[in-house]
């Protein structure tokens, strides 16, 4: 059950778009991190902080919370612009 709602998700998420608008979850020059838990969002935003302190990232994360897509609720993202100079 987990692989094939995994593959649900893989397929639909570069369609997705961030809840209450209709702008796009995937953006140019940002990465996006999906996850389910608080747990998930605890871990990531901790790899977040360390990259934006090495100057990988930008000091510009979002937390959104995004559409649903066909068979998956509760989907949020971490979305962080990436430092390209």
């Amino acid at each position: 059950a987990y692989n094939i709602r995994y593959q649900i998700i893989k397929k639909r998420i570069d369609k997705v778009t961030i809840k209450g608008t209709n702008d796009r979850l995937t953006q140019p020059g940002k990465i996006a991190i999906v996850y389910f838990t608080k747990r998930e969002e605890k871990e990531y935003i901790g790899y977040i902080q360390y990259l934006q302190k090495n100057g990988t990232l930008l000091d510009d994360m979002e937390e959104l919370e995004l559409e649903e897509l066909q068979g998956v609720k509760g989907l949020q993202a971490l979305r962080v612009g990436i430092q390209l100079n």
